[in-house]
């Protein structure tokens, strides 16, 4: 039954896909760096990212190349541009997000469900 209403589309399947990511990355990256459509900026992840909260050494380098990685890595994967490439810089982003910033809590809703489905679906794409 279902066949008869979707098939022949799973040929789309990779783009919804693309689109969805990219879109996601986009707007979390130019969030962490740009502070636009509800992102802190730039100096607040740098913050988040240094002593007191994840630790991470140089956390404006790390917040630097985290936000551009998504910036950017959104933007190739919604344009289909080096798709494997910059789906797997999300990939690694999405590793280090549910590790550090999650604590591994892959299944918690309140933690890091939503950074393991972005996780997934970059995986995806490889």
């Amino acid at each position: 039954m279902l066949g008869k209403v979707f098939g022949g589309l799973e040929e789309y399947a990779p783009l919804l896909i693309r689109l969805t990511l990219g879109a996601i990355f986009v707007v979390q990256g130019a969030g962490k760096i740009f502070g636009v459509w509800g992102g802190d900026g730039l100096e607040k992840t740098a913050e988040f990212f240094g002593p007191g909260k994840l630790d991470l050494p140089l956390p404006i380098l790390m917040a630097s190349l985290a936000g551009i990685g998504e910036l950017g890595g959104g933007f190739l994967v919604a344009l289909g541009l080096i798709t494997r490439y910059a789906a797997a810089t999300i990939v690694i982003i999405m590793a280090v997000a549910v590790g550090v910033a999650h604590g591994g809590k892959v299944l918690d809703p309140k933690a890091g469900l939503a950074a393991f489905a972005c996780l997934m679906l970059a995986f995806s794409l490889l």
